[in-house]
C-alpha cells in the first residue's frame, strides 16, 4: 500500500565478494504490463521517443522511411525516400513508421511530431504527413497550413516545428503510435506523447526508458 502509483525507480546496493553494486529497481503499479510487451513507458504524464529508435518500419516497394544520422537536435532523424517520390494517397499499405507504447493513461492525448523545418517545394497545398494509434483512421498533419513568415523565422531559429495532433485512446496499456508518409520532404526528429504531464522546454525531456527492450 505504501508503493507510489507512478513509475518508480529505487536503488539498490548489492554487496559482496569485497565489492557494492547499485542497480535501479523499476515498478509502475498502475501499469499492466505483460512480460512479453515491449515499448516506451509512460511516466510523470508523457512519452518521448527519438525518432530513430522506432520498432518497426513499413515500407512499401521503394517507398518508406530512411534514417539520417545525425541530423537532429537531441539525435538522429527519419526522413520519407525516395526524396522524389510523388505525394502518396493514404492507405492501410501506405509507408509508415510504428512505436510500440505502454500508457496507463486513456482518454485525450496529445501526439507532437518535431520536424526540422522545410519549405513547400513540391507543392501550393503544403506537405502532409499523418498519425495515428493502432487500427485507428489516421489523421492528417499538413506542416504548412496557416503558417506564417513569422513562423517560418521562428522555426528556422529554433531548427524545429512542433505540430500536435489530439487522440483518443479508448484504454490504457500497450498501443502502437503510426507515423505515415503522405509527401517527401518530411524530416521526423523527435515524438513527444503528451498524457497531461509534459513541461515546456527547450529541447524537450530525456527520451523516455524502453525497460522491456531487448
Amino acid at each position: 500500500s505504501k508503493i507510489p502509483k507512478i513509475l518508480t525507480e529505487v536503488p539498490i546496493t548489492i554487496t559482496g565478494a569485497g565489492k557494492s553494486v547499485e542497480v535501479i529497481a523499476v515498478l509502475n503499479p498502475m501499469l499492466n504490463i505483460n512480460p512479453k510487451d515491449k515499448g516506451f513507458v509512460e511516466n510523470n504524464g508523457y512519452i518521448a521517443i527519438e525518432a530513430e529508435h522506432f520498432s518497426r518500419l513499413v515500407n512499401k516497394g521503394e517507398a518508406g522511411w530512411q534514417k539520417v544520422p545525425g541530423l537532429g537536435r537531441t539525435l538522429s532523424a527519419m526522413m520519407p525516400v525516395p526524396v522524389n517520390s510523388p505525394s502518396l494517397t493514404l492507405d492501410k499499405d501506405s509507408p509508415h513508421i510504428e512505436y510500440d507504447v505502454l500508457l496507463n493513461t486513456s482518454g485525450k492525448i496529445t501526439v507532437s511530431a518535431l520536424i526540422s523545418p522545410t519549405l513547400n517545394i513540391y507543392n501550393n497545398e503544403g506537405l502532409c504527413f499523418a498519425v495515428s494509434f493502432d487500427d485507428q483512421q489516421p489523421q492528417v498533419v499538413n506542416i504548412h497550413k496557416g503558417k506564417t513568415q513569422q513562423d517560418w523565422q521562428e522555426s528556422v531559429r529554433r531548427n524545429i516545428v512542433e505540430l500536435s495532433t489530439r487522440c483518443t485512446m479508448e484504454k490504457a496499456g500497450k498501443h502502437v503510435l503510426k507515423i505515415w508518409m503522405i509527401d517527401p520532404g518530411i524530416v521526423l526528429q523527435r515524438i513527444h506523447i503528451n498524457c497531461g504531464g509534459l513541461k515546456p522546454s527547450y529541447l524537450g525531456p530525456l527520451e523516455s526508458k524502453n525497460i522491456l527492450k531487448d
